[in-house]
């Protein structure tokens, strides 16, 4: 598994609770990537985000919007 950090990059706010945290976690039985927002975290504008996804030869593209996604490679 994986966490994928993003704050504005300017500010302190994360101190806030202004961060968001993309979770990242690969079951290899089943060849699958979930995302998830992490906990504590929320999306920041813009509220979703555009991901490309590959493995070797095979290439998926998923849209995150804050709700859990599978990508079965």
């Amino acid at each position: 598994s994986f966490l994928l950090y993003d704050d504005d990059g300017k500010s302190f706010n994360y101190r806030k609770g202004d961060w968001m945290g993309l979770r990242m976690s690969w079951k290899d039985s089943r060849r699958m990537l979930t995302l998830h927002l992490a906990e504590g975290s929320k999306m920041l504008p813009t509220l979703h985000r555009n991901i490309e996804v590959r493995l070797n030869e095979t290439t998926r593209q998923v849209e995150f919007t804050g709700k859990p996604v599978e990508i079965h490679l």
